[in-house]
């Protein structure tokens, strides 16, 4: 709880009453949406013009104010819960402070305005900048929302329901959208090709990009996704399997497929035989815009020995990663290389489950699923799966 100091009402300097109180959303009128996660955060300004006791106008610091307001219940006056987690049981609070998904849901239809106290009263109202968010136990409520300022000498000041500066925003809760692979929308590119020839030992290479978007069916137009996050396996039941991450920062590489049907690859069927091997990159989102894949990058278990079960690449591949900022980015790699020895490629991480979240903290949970076949469009394609087929 925020403690209050009380001060003396004819010290010099000191304010002691509120001679104007309001409440507005930063770039709304009084009223916007809010989605029901515990994440989204709405960002909310009190305005306060102070005077001490002479009723003379007095600046005070936004820290300073902060002490002394709260925000409250426009109909009952009850106070707002003061920096809830998203895990404790509450209804509707309000911090001081941001996070990722501090973003107003905007329709189509929503009037967008500036606030007149941001450029018209000066320096005189000072403002104090809380950010307001609810549980799902709060969906589908209008909730509406005022000020309440006690001042160093203890005089309250409200904007509630008939109290002196009668005024409210009104925040409308929405159900919390959960993300399924209908939602997604996969998009290709291909970036760079280098072909392979005998000069350069049969060595060349193709990157692949696939973005993926999120495109849900509702008014509140374009989506970006804002977090990922990899999820431990135990969640759902299952166990970390298979090859493993290959080694590289930044990013997971998570899955090697190659050419051949089988996966074999044997260099002792042509003197100059080669092959191809697509290899699968997950790039976090704030992945470098370059990237380096050496031969560690290309190991099952982020090493090269004669013990790890590897492709035998002792060569450096810079590649621009061209991430897109509303987008997952993956990687394929298309690497033409000369075998050196009979291995087998078809290895993927089991269980790589990821979560997604959009820009207001909605959020879904998907399987990174192997091939859903043997040719070779399939090992460049991705698949996302509904977690909860598993």
């Amino acid at each position: 709880m925020k403690n209050l100091q009380v001060q003396d009402k004819d010290q010099p300097g000191i304010w002691y009453r509120v001679s104007q109180l309001k409440i507005k959303l930063r770039q709304l009128n009084i009223e916007a949406d809010i989605f029901a996660n515990g994440r989204n955060r709405v960002i909310v300004d009190v305005y306060i013009q102070c005077a001490d006791s002479y009723n003379n106008k007095v600046v005070v610091p936004s820290d300073i104010l902060l002490q002394h307001t709260w925000l409250i219940d426009y109909d009952t006056g009850e106070k707002l819960t003061w920096r809830a987690k998203e895990d404790d049981n509450f209804t509707w609070a309000y911090t001081d402070e941001p996070n990722e998904f501090t973003a107003t849901p905007v329709t189509l239809k929503t009037p967008s305005f500036t606030n007149y106290e941001e450029h018209h009263d000066g320096p005189i109202l000072s403002r104090v900048t809380f950010y307001i968010y609810c549980s799902p136990i709060a969906v589908n409520q209008i909730k509406q929302v005022a000020a309440l300022v006690v001042t160093p000498g203890n005089t309250v000041h409200s904007s509630a329901y008939g109290k002196e500066f009668d005024a409210c925003i009104q925040l409308n809760s929405k159900a919390e959208i959960y993300y399924r692979s209908a939602n997604l929308d996969i998009e290709s590119e291909l970036v760079t090709k280098r072909e392979a020839n005998e000069g350069n030992d049969w060595f060349g290479w193709t990157q692949y990009n696939k973005y993926v978007r999120l495109n849900p069916s509702d008014h509140y137009g374009r989506r970006k996704v804002a977090k990922l996050v990899v999820e431990d396996p135990t969640k759902f039941g299952k166990e970390w399997g298979g090859a493993g991450f290959l080694g590289i920062d930044h990013g997971y590489g998570h899955q090697i497929y190659c050419a051949d049907e089988n996966g074999v690859c044997n260099r002792y069927l042509y003197t100059y035989s080669s092959t191809t091997y697509y290899v699968h990159y997950l790039w976090t989102l704030e992945g470098p815009r370059k990237a380096i894949l050496d031969r560690y990058s290309w190991s099952i278990s982020g090493g090269v020995g004669p013990d790890v079960n590897c492709l035998m690449i002792d060569r450096t591949i810079n590649i621009d990663v061209r991430q897109r900022p509303d987008a997952l980015c993956f990687t394929i790699m298309a690497v033409v290389i000369r075998p050196q020895k009979t291995m087998t490629h078809n290895e993927w991480a089991k269980n790589f489950y990821i979560t997604i979240y959009d820009q207001y903290g909605n959020a879904g949970t998907f399987l990174i699923d192997p091939i859903h076949g043997i040719s070779i469009e399939e090992k460049t394609n991705i698949h996302l799966e509904d977690a909860n087929q598993f």
